[in-house]
């Protein structure tokens, strides 16, 4: 992107914004989806392994850019962009002022450390397949099954936490950790959840 210019939707790759695609480009996985006459459309892109987050950008039907948040799970991180249908930039945020002392990054090497994944690797002890392509798509399937939320200081007027929860596929367990937001101090508790296939 130039500076100043910002980013559009990919008509051409869309067949004129009628085709999802997904596409691969150094190691992301984006998926394009169709555009939609009142609403636009979006595109997920989802880093490589070593990062480990996904972007998510919508657009305006005319196919200019109309934001950009990134997430770790269903948490807001990074910097959230909103521009107007000329491209002109209305708002930022760094969504990661709202984090104590314990980040995103501090809960994926917590994940990691507790042998959920190997973001070298690709190997995980969370999806059907043990051993995942280090690219984005690494991201893509291993969140399918783990739930990510940050509960901040204010919502309960002690202490800020995240809440990791991992319901691997082939088993019937749920792995709970609370994180203490600001000394990374945590809990870990197994459930088990009876499903019908």
């Amino acid at each position: 992107l130039q500076q100043g210019e910002v980013e559009r939707y990919d008509f051409e790759a869309t067949k004129n914004g009628t085709d999802a695609v997904i596409v691969e480009q150094d190691g992301w996985k984006i998926e394009k989806g169709s555009i939609l006459e009142k609403y636009g459309a979006t595109y997920n892109e989802y880093a490589p392994a070593k990062e480990f987050y996904q972007i998510q950008k919508w657009f305006y039907p005319s196919g200019s850019m109309r934001t950009k948040t990134s997430f770790l799970g269903d948490v807001v991180i990074g910097i959230y962009e909103e521009y107007d249908e000329e491209g002109n930039l209305l708002k930022v945020v760094d969504e990661d002022k709202k984090f104590g002392k314990i980040k995103p990054k501090d809960i994926v090497e917590l994940l990691e450390k507790e042998g959920w994944f190997n973001r070298e690797t690709g190997e995980n002890k969370i999806t059907e397949k043990e051993v995942l392509p280090t690219t984005g798509e690494f991201y893509r399937e291993i969140i399918k099954y783990v739930q990510i939320r940050y509960v901040p200081k204010q919502a309960t007027g002690e202490r800020s936490y995240w809440e990791i929860a991992i319901e691997p596929r082939f088993m019937m367990w749920i792995t709970t950790y609370i994180v203490d937001g600001e000394t990374g101090e945590f809990t870990k508790e197994k459930t088990f959840e009876m499903r019908e296939e």
